[in-house]
């Protein structure tokens, strides 16, 4: 009986902070518990009694937001988050999102890193980058940390694997930000 457990997990590389990932590929990376990101393009209102048809529908430019991260961070990392939100300057960040796999069909408790091999499924590369606000939220029993990343340039790829489980990259998509 073969049973797949598929978990995804999402690191993220700063440069010049150090992480405290120890996952084989994302070593000294920051583990995000999750993001919000969008994309969306505003219908252009047609003058008032015509009538259009789909193919006359207009959008605007799209509208592509800043990302906003939400992740535990440990006092090492908070601390150089902080340190880089008071930077001026910018820098490329990569954030990747994994799929985390059993070693072989025999190992899938997904809960044991021991057995488990994590693979890119998604990579977003944010060019001229810069973190410009970070939040504290505690509760007295947990604290999580929010901080936003604007940037200028976006890049994705998404990655596929064959049935040998060989990574197929895609071709990245890219994005300049206009304002």
């Amino acid at each position: 009986f073969f049973k797949l457990c598929v978990v995804m997990m999402l690191f993220l590389h700063v440069p010049g902070v150090k992480g405290d990932v120890t996952v084989s590929g994302y070593d000294q990376q920051i583990k995000i518990d999750k993001y919000i990101w969008d994309v969306n393009r505003s219908l252009i209102p047609h003058p008032p009694g015509t009538k259009m048809k789909d193919k006359d529908v207009k959008f605007s430019a799209p509208k592509v937001s800043d990302f906003e991260i939400f992740a535990t961070l440990s006092p090492s990392e908070f601390v150089q988050i902080f340190a880089r939100t008071l930077q001026d300057g910018t820098s490329d960040i990569l954030f990747s999102v994994t799929e985390k796999r059993p070693n072989n069909a025999d190992d899938v408790d997904a809960n044991d890193d021991n057995n488990v091999s994590f693979r890119p499924v998604l990579e977003y590369r944010l060019i001229g980058a810069r973190i410009f606000a970070l939040r504290t939220i505690g509760d007295g029993i947990t604290v999580q940390h929010t901080f936003h990343i604007h940037y200028t340039k976006i890049e994705m790829r998404a990655l596929a694997y064959d049935e040998h489980h060989k990574g197929v990259a895609g071709a990245p998509v890219s994005h300049d930000r206009v304002y």
